[in-house]
């Protein structure tokens, strides 16, 4: 769209502007605007009818707000100018996806680095060391009361059947459906990790823990 965009305010002229820069979009942008041009072009010359066409080739918001400019351009040619500021917003936007992303999968990392510590609790005798280990020494004989024991040490309380990490009362990580299995020397544990989502977005982000 930011080639597209650049080439109309320059020109004025938006099928001027879809020819000049037909070759350097991928697709399937290409694709939609070849058949623009068609229909401009051998079909029909109704600006209004042919934008109205591009914006049904895909339901994506940002898309269906950027034809809705052009078409109302037709009527003002002076509104192009105003496509620059709707680039900046969508960038922006991008920008801001991208930002919530990493912040939400560096909590979860956070969480996963945190529980793989609480959970390190092994059923080998010979673990039972400082110079070895870096939980609780004295290892209950039973698994989920170890776990338990390892929740609290680093900060975790009960509620109902979740486990809540809070910081400055505030809900930090919330362990959910928490499942433990012992098979051999091997402890497996299973839960569901929820945290709230970053910035303004509210809500909160659920993932599996395994």
């Amino acid at each position: 769209m930011g080639i597209v965009t650049n080439a109309y305010i320059a020109s004025g002229d938006f099928i001027q502007a879809v020819e000049e820069s037909l070759h350097l979009l991928p697709e399937p942008l290409i694709g939609w605007f070849r058949t623009f041009l068609t229909q401009t072009q051998l079909v029909d010359a109704s600006m209004d009818r042919a934008l109205e066409a591009l914006r049904r080739q895909c339901s994506n918001r940002w898309w269906q707000d950027w034809c809705g400019i052009l078409i109302q351009c037709q009527v003002d040619r002076q509104l192009r100018y105003v496509m620059t500021a709707f680039l900046i917003l969508l960038v922006c936007s991008l920008a801001l996806v991208v930002y919530s992303v990493a912040i939400t999968y560096n909590k979860y990392l956070q969480a996963q680095n945190d529980l793989e510590r609480v959970l390190s609790v092994s059923v080998d005798e010979q673990l039972r060391n400082d110079h070895i280990r870096d939980l609780l020494v004295d290892v209950p004989n039973t698994v989920p009361q170890a776990v338990e024991n390892n929740l609290k040490a680093y900060g975790w309380s009960p509620d109902g059947t979740d486990w809540v990490k809070t910081s400055d009362g505030t809900e930090r990580y919330r362990l959910s459906d928490l499942q433990i299995t012992l098979s051999g020397n091997d402890l497996m544990v299973r839960a569901k990790v929820s945290f709230p989502s970053p910035g303004s977005l509210g809500g909160s982000v659920t993932s599996p823990f395994h």
